[in-house]
């Protein structure tokens, strides 16, 4: 065992780990030449940033953890930290990480502080709802105090010119003070907002001007950027923050490693083999929250393939169905934009099977299904079971009557009924790029 306490320079780490890979050599742990980067493992703490100048000085392969994982002792000292992180690195335990380089750093850079600008922007026009709320201005209830429809109210009261009569408005003036600072509030936003939009033009700048991991090779950022958007829901930001956060595909095995990594890994905690409680992984917060804002989307407007999946499951109802929705789309996407960034390629809709469910056609009656159902069914005009299917993939859950326990007996028996798909032809729509 050696230990040797480094002064936190970036000199003095890089005098440490020529030391360290002079020792490690001289008793042949490591070996000399090009070799000796790739086998240098270690593992430390990732804390904050803090972790960066050591990592940068000494290269090789680190290994960072979580210091809540690193050592779960009730005893907790430098010393033991650094004896079981070593302990870590000879027995492998922990995964090599991956260490953004120089300009998918500063690419994240550009995102975080548009992040920040967003919460800013935010916290003013709920400043500006707070004061309105003083004064029995009730507008924020029909939407965002800076849409057209309000803000122009809103600057009459704070000018004090004459507003029409509508509900929200109260007849309380407002006073100076609280004139002034809806004003500068309001302000605030639109310096935010602005400079929001000029990030995003800089972080297109900085992707044209960079090569980016896609496919079997690399790309300049702007190509894999386009590629990116031809997946359904990824907007410009939700595709740069992919970049950004993912930057190279390969690092992950798998599409579901990838949706792991977003945050759209659904686990369950299972105890003496029964499942004890259903549970969602962290993930990166950026990714999952760009990823299901566009889900959120799909699923509302459903005019695509994957929207109108997810607002099927949404119908059916039952407690939390909107999360369940919106999670299981975003899921969907973040598989999609793996495959898109690791082969180099459009979205395709090929390999999706979201079509409507291919059963045989029967009589109503001949489904067998309960005689609530079957005569619910038959009110609203259905006859056989393809109307049924067609049905079921529209708004079915929207009709007068039916419910959670309707919507799941038509699931079972187009589940247990469902025929083999063919596969798509040349011809097929469904086969094109979304």
């Amino acid at each position: 065992m050696w230990e040797q306490t480094v002064a936190a320079d970036f000199h003095a780490l890089r005098v440490a780990g020529a030391n360290l890979h002079a020792r490690l050599q001289h008793q042949g742990f490591l070996p000399a030449g090009a070799d000796c980067e790739r086998a240098f493992v270690y593992t430390l703490e990732s804390t904050g940033c803090y972790h960066l100048p050591l990592v940068l000085a000494w290269g090789g392969q680190a290994c960072l953890v979580n210091p809540l994982l690193a050592n779960p002792s009730r005893r907790k000292t430098d010393r033991l930290d650094a004896r079981m992180l070593a302990t870590h690195t000879l027995s492998r335990m922990w995964p090599r990480s991956y260490i953004a380089p120089s300009h998918v750093q500063e690419l994240r850079l550009l995102l975080a502080q548009r992040r920040n600008l967003g919460r800013k922007a935010t916290a003013a026009t709920n400043r500006v709802n707070n004061i309105l709320l003083r004064w029995a201005h009730t507008l924020g209830k029909d939407g965002a105090v800076t849409s057209s429809a309000l803000r122009p109210i809103i600057e009459d009261l704070c000018f004090e010119r004459p507003v029409l009569p509508r509900e929200g408005v109260s007849p309380i003036p407002l006073p100076p003070i609280a004139r002034m600072l809806i004003l500068g509030f309001l302000e605030e936003h639109d310096a935010c907002r602005k400079e929001q939009r000029q990030l995003e033009k800089l972080a297109l700048l900085h992707l044209a001007e960079t090569d980016w991991p896609c496919g079997a090779g690399t790309r300049r950022g702007n190509e894999v950027l386009a590629l990116l958007r031809t997946v359904p829901g990824l907007g410009p930001v939700g595709s740069l923050v992919w970049l950004a956060e993912v930057a190279d595909a390969s690092r992950f095995p798998n599409s579901k490693a990838a949706a792991a990594y977003a945050g759209c890994d659904p686990s369950v905690k299972v105890s003496a083999g029964h499942v004890t409680a259903h549970m969602k992984r962290g993930g990166n917060e950026a990714l999952h929250h760009a990823l299901l804002q566009g889900a959120q989307v799909l699923v509302c407007t459903a005019k695509e393939p994957i929207g109108q999946w997810g607002r099927r499951i949404w119908l059916q109802g039952g407690r939390g169905a909107w999360f369940r929705a919106a999670s299981a789309t975003a899921r969907r996407m973040a598989a999609g934009a793996y495959h898109v960034h690791s082969k180099g390629e459009p979205f395709s809709y090929a390999m999706y099977k979201l079509d409507v469910p291919q059963v045989e056609e029967v009589p109503l009656a001949a489904m067998r299904l309960s005689p609530r159902t079957a005569k619910l069914l038959t009110a609203l005009g259905l006859e056989t079971s393809t109307e049924v299917a067609d049905a079921w993939m529209a708004d079915l859950r929207n009709e007068e009557g039916v419910g959670r326990a309707t919507m799941q007996e038509v699931r079972r028996w187009l589940d247990q009924h469902r025929q083999k798909a063919t596969p798509p032809t040349e011809a097929d729509p469904r086969s094109t790029g979304g």
